[in-house]
């Protein structure tokens, strides 16, 4: 599962606002919120993170494994997307994870 809380302070460590400072928390969720969307729907994910099954004692358990490459890529749109709203979105890294090649 996505943890918003995570990307948020990875996104203010990108661009290099103090953990302590909230002015900008609510327009950075937004942000966030909508590139998440965005790799979800350019993937064809309904996680960010990689689902692995395992077996535990003759059961089926979905376990998930963060995926660092779409987070990092999330982290680094949302960057742009700060600094200039106009910015070009980089989907090269959801494209590389696309389940379902887009043409």
């Amino acid at each position: 599962m996505v943890d918003m809380y995570e990307l948020l302070l990875k996104s203010k460590r990108a661009l290099s606002i103090d953990q302590g400072d909230c002015t900008h928390d609510d327009y950075l969720n937004d942000l966030i919120q909508s590139m998440v969307g965005l790799a979800l729907n350019r993937t064809g994910r309904t996680y960010i993170d990689d689902v692995v099954v395992v077996i535990e004692d003759d059961v089926e358990v979905m376990k998930f494994e963060k995926n660092y490459a779409l987070e990092d890529a999330i982290v680094k749109n949302v960057a742009l997307k700060f600094d200039d709203l106009n910015a070009k979105i980089d989907y090269d890294v959801f494209h590389q994870f696309n389940l379902n090649p887009m043409i």
